[in-house]
């Protein structure tokens, strides 16, 4: 009994004065803490892992799995649950068995030495387990969250399909756009790509499948571009080729061709002419003028026949008294400029059958307007009076023309004025002219440089 009691009293040992105050539950506490070196400086988490360096040690280590900061807060939020659950039950069961060691003989409490350490090794047996138990649960948890977290984590298996997928794209989306320029190449009868070949323009809907099959890349954009501009060129062509008995314009080229009698070319908006293909355009539009121009031809020819017709059906003049000396009646002055404007025959001061396609448009010191060529009926177009004898007078002085072998062509409404363009039976562009002031200039050298606009 000597040595338990030199054992209490070492420095590693509950004092035994200061046990004398205690219950039996404090004085197996306090005993505990000093053997593990719990001082009083030391808060509840110290506390513990001095009293439990074996199990704490052994379990750090086996563990190679970081949990999140919000695991580890749960983790020691529990532990302190169950720490104070233990703590609380304790006291309960060692309530009724509080003795005094204040009354009790030094002689006494040795006797009852054999019931404190009893007490004390089912004390720590039962803290053992449900230690073991908590360790066996964070281990557990620890577990728990390495699963969870490989399960979120793509595999190496889940990434290869991914790059294979990206590589067979990339070849799909190569081979498409290969299929889009060999196919739109095709439409084209020149490697620069400006003529439309005609015989292809029933195949634009297999050009937009493989277009389709470009959505979502980089390259669809660029590739949408070209096909909406061959759209609206054939879409041009079509629409003007319409007005024709056989199509005028073919393989980017244009042909002299008959225009229906349904024929409509005001139908043909300037947009629709402009197609963003410069060479294409200019093609077009030559096509439309020439188109005009049969129109008003058949006009005219039209006015011909009515103005013979009427003629041939008019009485004939009677002689004067049958006296030998009579005058007979001049003939009838020729229709007046004004007259054959408004009746849409200005040409009949010139000739009517000729080849448009021959006329040297462009070199033309007015530009062409389609647009107001076609308002036919306005007043701007009405000659001022003796202004287109004068210019032909002049034309005839030069040598240019012979009587009225010439072609006089409608050409653009600017500033209130009509302006007409005059050529050669071949087609030799001579001058444009303005109808209401007269004044008139061509390309040759020495004249005028400047328009009168």
């Amino acid at each position: 009994m000597s040595n338990k009691n030199d054992d209490i009293r070492d420095d590693k040992n509950l004092d035994f004065d200061d046990a004398k105050n205690m219950t039996v539950e404090e004085a197996i506490r306090k005993d505990s803490e000093i053997k593990a070196g719990i001082d009083e400086n030391d808060n509840i988490l110290d506390k513990y892992i001095k009293q439990h360096r074996d199990e704490v040690g052994k379990h750090k280590f086996e563990s190679k799995i970081q949990a999140s900061q919000d695991d580890l807060k749960e983790i020691d939020d529990f532990i302190q649950e169950k720490r104070e659950e233990i703590n609380q039950e304790e006291e309960t069961n060692f309530s009724q068995e509080t003795i005094a060691f204040d009354h009790i003989e030094p002689e006494e409490f040795e006797e009852s030495d054999d019931i404190i350490f009893d007490e004390t090794k089912k004390s720590s047996s039962k803290k053992g387990l449900i230690i073991g138990s908590l360790i066996a649960l964070l281990i557990a948890v620890f577990a728990f969250g390495y699963v969870l977290n490989n399960l979120n984590s793509p595999s190496t298996d889940d990434k290869e399909p991914t790059v294979a997928k990206e590589t067979d794209t990339s070849k799909a989306k190569e081979e498409d756009i290969k299929a889009f320029d060999d196919l739109y190449a095709g439409f084209f009868v020149d490697k620069e790509m400006t003529k439309p070949k005609n015989s292809e323009f029933e195949r634009l809907s297999e050009l937009e499948k493989v277009l389709n099959n470009l959505k979502g890349t980089s390259t669809y954009a660029d590739k949408k571009e070209k096909y909406d501009s061959l759209k609206k060129a054939i879409d041009a062509i079509k629409v003007v080729n319409d007005q024709f008995t056989e199509p005028a314009i073919v393989d980017g080229e244009k042909i002299s061709r008959n225009i229906k009698d349904s024929a409509n070319f005001d139908a043909i908006s300037t947009t629709m002419l402009n197609t963003g293909k410069a060479n294409l355009d200019n093609v077009l539009q030559s096509a439309v003028s020439e188109g005009r121009q049969q129109l008003t031809q058949k006009a005219e020819k039209e006015k011909v026949a009515s103005a013979n017709q009427a003629a041939s059906e008019a009485p004939a003049p009677q002689p004067s008294n049958g006296s030998a000396n009579s005058v007979p009646p001049a003939p009838a002055a020729p229709a007046t400029n004004n007259a054959i404007v408004t009746n849409n025959a200005a040409s009949l001061y010139g000739i009517t059958n000729y080849d448009p396609a021959s006329l040297q448009r462009d070199l033309s010191r007015v530009p062409y307007n389609n647009d107001v060529i076609a308002d036919v009926n306005n007043p701007s177009w009405v000659f001022n009076d003796g202004i287109l004898e004068r210019i032909v007078a002049v034309a005839q002085e030069r040598g240019l023309i012979s009587g009225n072998n010439y072609i006089l062509e409608r050409v653009n409404i600017i500033n209130g004025n009509g302006y007409y363009n005059m050529f050669k039976p071949d087609g030799t562009y001579l001058f444009s002219i303005n109808a209401k002031t007269g004044y008139f200039v061509g390309n040759a050298p020495g004249r005028a440089d400047d328009l009168d606009y």
